[in-house]
């Protein structure tokens, strides 16, 4: 699957899940290989495939990461209305979900334009306790390089969907 093709999708599809649950999960191998999820709601994606997310608290997902620099991002629509509207219909008129598969950078500081554009998203949570504790000091971010992507699937209810795009991959 041609990951740049649907980039421009795929990011509205993440920027969904953000919305309606407020983080996408980010999986990474612990040292005994097993898999390991910390919820990101910093994540923002950028062009050519890539983002970046604020890093301050994890404690596994640094080390995690400096063993193995693979990376699964998984976002899913958690609007109630668009569950609705496809239970009713029987069927999804855009994918439920999205993994993209890629690998992460080192942590590094974060840009000014990048603290700006994470302080914009969470301005609305300024005047109260936690915004202070949680991102007024906030200025760590690793970048995310992604190579690839798979739509989370459910059956029948989005078989009409993935017909389509096995038409626009493979025809």
């Amino acid at each position: 699957m041609d990951i740049h093709a649907y980039w421009p999708e795929l990011v509205t599809l993440v920027n969904q899940g953000l919305k309606t649950n407020h983080y996408v999960s980010l999986a990474t191998l612990n040292p005994d290989g097993t898999p390991h999820i910390t919820p990101i709601g910093s994540l923002m994606l950028k062009e050519n495939c890539q983002g970046y997310f604020w890093e301050e608290f994890p404690k596994n997902l640094p080390r995690n990461l400096k063993q193995n620099e693979a990376v699964c991002i998984m976002a899913v629509n958690g609007s109630k209305r668009f569950w609705l509207k496809s239970l009713i219909t029987g069927s999804f008129k855009t994918w439920p979900g999205i993994r993209l598969y890629g690998t992460a950078g080192p942590k590094r500081k974060g840009t000014p334009e990048e603290l700006a554009r994470w302080r914009n998203r969470v301005r609305w949570a300024k005047p109260l306790k936690g915004y202070k504790l949680l991102w007024e000091q906030g200025q760590w971010v690793r970048d995310l390089y992604f190579t690839r992507f798979e739509p989370v699937l459910t059956g029948r209810m989005t078989q009409e969907k993935m017909n389509l795009f096995d038409r626009l991959i493979f025809f």
